[in-house]
């Protein structure tokens, strides 16, 4: 298990490249895309990378205005309900399935990362997922910070022990491949979302505390 620590050295925000520290080998490369997109869509971006990451896909594919279904429409906030039955979760090991297998046929290994805004939404229904999936499911890219919503901030330092402790379990399950350590921006307003900031960035003092990130999550 290897731990990655964001950083502004990407081509562009729709192609993120990871190298190993020390070596400076390409270690995995991160499409704007989710599991849910057509590996058509992948293109020869993934170049030699040995590995491709993609999010978790979204809810229904719904664009959530906030942070709860309390902000959606009715028929938005039934497709939100859906995804989360039997046959949205089937729906998704599906789609998981055939990037699987789109990745195997391209000889690279596909690593899921999972989010606060896609079907993995919090430590709870990854364990669980990993565990249904009987050594099925790819490995993840671990983002506990990722899991973090607008709503939590206040309480960042007790999401982020529990957030420590459902990782730790999703570690010694064998679900991980490497954990992203990375901070965010914080809330500009109601129904916004984090920005993604790499832990030494110093612009602006908006961003979640690097040191109590690190205090939680560099034991991981």
């Amino acid at each position: 298990m290897r731990l990655i620590a964001e950083n502004h050295d990407h081509e562009s925000p729709a192609l993120r490249r990871f190298r190993a520290a020390g070596t400076g080998d390409l270690y995995a490369t991160e499409l704007d895309l989710s599991v849910s997109d057509d590996p058509a869509r992948w293109g020869e971006a993934i170049g030699d990378s040995p590995r491709i990451i993609l999010r978790c896909a979204s809810f229904a594919a719904i664009d959530t205005p906030g942070d709860s279904p309390g902000d959606l429409s009715g028929d938005q906030a039934a497709a939100w309900l859906e995804s989360w039955s039997e046959s949205g979760w089937a729906a998704f090991s599906q789609r998981v399935a055939r990037a699987r297998q789109a990745a195997d046929d391209r000889g690279v290994e596909l690593l899921i990362r999972p989010g606060a805004g896609g079907m993995l939404s919090d430590g709870v229904c990854t364990l669980s997922w990993f565990a249904r999936s009987a050594g099925a499911a790819p490995r993840l890219m671990l983002d506990p910070v990722g899991w973090i919503t607008p709503s939590m901030v206040r309480d960042l330092d007790d999401h982020l022990l529990r957030i420590a402790e459902r990782s730790h379990q999703l570690i010694d399950a064998g679900a991980v491949e490497c954990v992203l350590l990375r901070s965010a921006g914080a809330v500009t307003g109601p129904g916004s979302s984090l920005d993604p900031r790499p832990l030494h960035d110093q612009a602006g003092a908006d961003r979640l505390d690097p040191g109590l990130i690190l205090r939680r999550l560099a034991p991981l």
